[in-house]
Order: structure tokens, then sequence, then C-alpha cells
């Protein structure tokens, strides 16, 4: 068992976090924007400052080994993008964590370090293209390329013309799946996203399952009119339909199930001016649950409703599925470890659901033993050192002698790995 370096590891988190910094504490490292190139480099380098070989692949996700070391790997980190005005350790955290570890057990001389490699995965977030976790669904090779191909950003700038400005090719993406099978299994360290940990006062939890997210874009169409000339019983308002399926929105999911949620996060009325009864209104719908049944049967509750507020207004409705990811439930034998492990460390960790999509979530269905161990409670701004450090921060695997080696790892001379060195243009 060995320690980590806290002062190092809250060292690179402050300096990754002032990559796309904020004035009020927040950052701004939007996939594949300037910042979030500017981050992926610096992970690069702190690798090979470490003396880990750092590569790219044709999804933008960042991977480091020790060199000369062959997988099947461990595979721990997180991404290292983030929404408008987000929190600093919202996937920085797991990423920095993550080469804090790698780097530990090579210092010591633990054979551990040269089965572990790490990854700072793309475009986790999913702010631009409307469709996350683009990174590791390129790496478990599901990404939907086609539903990509002739889309546009949320500013209007076609999805290929972005992805060349930061040097990939929408149609060599999924070339990062070659090494897919040099992963045996993969782990995220990352904060919660929300209040519960916090209200519990729980600083640690072991993650059992991820949430389904499902995805719509709606919209409703009625009749663009004169706001000053058109009484109230001669209307077909689009905005007032949308605005009355919203308001019920909260009551109908949680008719179908106490732990759903749902969101409405975008609404706009079209054509937009002050006098103008809007003929048309677009918003977007999310739901998440941990079981499938229950997002299906929360999505018909809305959608019945919508038609019937729809058929009272005059208007007509149109739905776009935008995507739908399945819930992951976290492998039983790896949850059970990082809880060995936790206790070895003498703490006692909660179990959760997370609530949030991570990328962990893409690779139950290929790694054989994923989980993700939530870490502290939501800290927006990058606050709570003594959270993100709590001790003992060990590096631990419950499954050998806790015995610390001071021998170097031995090191085989091949690697099996496809993915390409360095290369920042594809």
């Amino acid at each position: 068992m060995t320690d980590i370096n806290g002062e190092r590891l809250l060292a690179n988190l402050r300096t990754l976090g002032a990559i796309g910094g904020l004035p009020d504490g927040g950052v701004d490292r939007l996939a594949w924007s300037e910042h979030d190139l500017a981050g992926r480099r610096w992970f690069a380098e702190r690798m090979s400052e470490a003396g880990i070989e750092a590569r790219v692949d044709a999804a933008l996700n960042v991977f480091g080994h020790l060199p000369g070391t062959v997988g099947p790997w461990v595979l721990t980190g997180s991404h290292l993008d983030s929404v408008p005005n987000g929190g600093r350790l919202d996937g920085a955290y797991g990423a920095v964590a993550a080469l804090e570890v790698l780097r530990t057990l090579a210092e010591s001389g633990d054979p551990l370090a040269e089965q572990l490699e790490i990854v700072g995965f793309a475009d986790e977030e999913g702010v631009r293209f409307e469709s996350g976790l683009i990174g590791s669904l390129a790496l478990t090779g599901e990404l939907d390329i086609e539903r990509l191909r002739d889309g546009l950003d949320w500013e209007g700038v076609p999805i290929r013309q972005v992805l060349a400005t930061a040097g990939r090719d929408l149609d060599r993406m999924l070339e990062a799946q070659q090494h897919r099978d040099s992963i045996k299994a993969f782990l995220e360290l990352h904060i919660e996203q929300g209040p519960r940990m916090e209200a519990d006062k729980i600083d640690l939890a072991v993650v059992t399952g991820i949430v389904g997210v499902h995805r719509q874009r709606i919209e409703i169409q009625g009749t663009q009119n004169h706001a000053g000339t058109t009484p109230f019983r001669l209307r077909h308002d689009a905005g007032r339909a949308a605005a009355r399926a919203a308001a019920e929105l909260r009551d109908l999911i949680q008719g179908v199930d106490a732990e759903a949620v749902a969101n409405i996060g975008s609404m706009r009325f079209y054509p937009g001016g002050i006098n103008v009864i809007p003929g048309r209104a677009q918003f977007t719908l999310e739901v998440r649950h941990l079981d499938e049944p229950v997002i299906g049967e929360a999505v018909w509750a809305f959608a019945t409703r919508l038609e019937r507020i729809c058929a009272e207004e005059g208007c007509r409705v149109v739905v776009e599925l935008l995507s739908s990811v399945p819930p992951a439930p976290m492998n039983e034998t790896v949850v059970g470890a990082l809880e060995q492990a936790c206790t070895e460390l003498g703490r006692r960790p909660a179990k959760l659901s997370s609530g949030a999509g991570h990328d962990a979530g893409d690779h139950f269905r290929r790694a054989p033993g994923p989980g993700r161990p939530g870490a502290t409670p939501r800290r927006p701004r990058g606050r709570g050192a003594d959270k993100v450090v709590a001790p003992p921060w060990r590096c631990c695997c419950p499954t050998r002698s806790t015995r610390r080696s001071r021998s170097r790892p031995s090191i085989r001379r091949r690697s099996r790995s496809a993915v390409a060195p360095i290369s920042w243009s594809s």
C-alpha cells in the first residue's frame, strides 16, 4: 500500500482548472475547443514528464501506460471536457487522480504499475452535438457515425468541420475500437454531481449502477398569428401547448416512479416576436432511471399527455429521438473489490446509484469488470481539498498482499496497443 502525493494531485487539479478557467471559479473546456485541446496536451505532457507513454487515438482520447508494458490493462480515468461554466472537478478529478495513482505506483516500484493504463476521454458531456460519451463510444465501437455525419453542432457548425478543426476525421473515429481488446476492466473515480452525499455527510461511495438516459427533441406546430388581433379562443398557440406540457412534467414522471427524474432544459418559440403568437415551439426532453422499463413508461406517459394538450390547443406534435442510453449495472465482483479496498483503508463506503451518465456506463457491456466509485460530494467550483485528498488516500489492490515492493516492475518490451502515438491531427 503506497501513499499518493496529495500536494501534487491538488497542484495538477489547479493547473488543469486554469485551462479555460473563469473568474467565478468555473471552467469552460467545451469539447473540441482550443481550451479542450490545450487540456489534452497538458495531460499528455504530464504523462511524459512522469515517464508514462502518452498516446492519442482517432477519437481524441488520451491514453498512457508504462513504456513497453503489454495489455490487457485495467483502465482508469475520466473525461477532460466540461460543460459551459462547469465545475473544475467534473471529470478532471478522475483523470488527474488516475495519473497520480499510476505515477505513484511507478515511483514506488510496484509491479501493479505495468497492469494499469490511464485515460482522458473526449466529449463526455455532449453539449455541442447533443450526444455525449463520444470518446468512450468510439472506444467500444458503438459510436453512431451516421448520425453525426450530416449533423450540426449547437451553433450550426457542421460536425465534420468541428472535428476537422480539432484534427480529427469523422470517418476514422471508430479506429479507436482497435484498442478495446487491450482493456480488461475500467474504473472511474468521479464526484457525485448531486446533493445526496453531502446532505447525508457521506465522503465516499461505491456506485452500483448508472441510470439510463433517454433524450428527445419535440416540436409543436401551431399557427403563427398577430397577438393583438387574434383572440384567445381562436388561437393555435404552440408556445402555450409547450408551456402546459412543461408545467405538468414533474407530476407525470413522479406518478410513474418516485425515483425517476426528467428535465426540459431548452425551449424556443418561433418566430420569437413579442407581438407574434408562436407558430412553432421546440424543446428537449430528458428522462433518467436505473430501470429501462420505467424510462419507457415515463416517456409514454408524457407523450400521451402531450398529445391531449396539443389536441386541446389545435396543434400537432413531432418527436425526434436524440439518444437512448440504457442503464448500466456495475460488475458485482468489482463493486465488492472496491468495498474491500475501502475497508482495508479504514473507510466505510456507502453504496449508491449514479444519476449522471458517465464513460463507465459505455464499458459495462464490454469490459468484464467495470465499476465507478463516487468519491466526493459535488464541489462546483473546485472547493473541498480535504475531501479530494482524504486520508488515507493510497493506492491499494485488495486482491494481493499489501506488502510494499521497492523493486522496479518487470517490463516486457512488446505492446499490443493499436493506438497511435501522440498526434493532434489525423
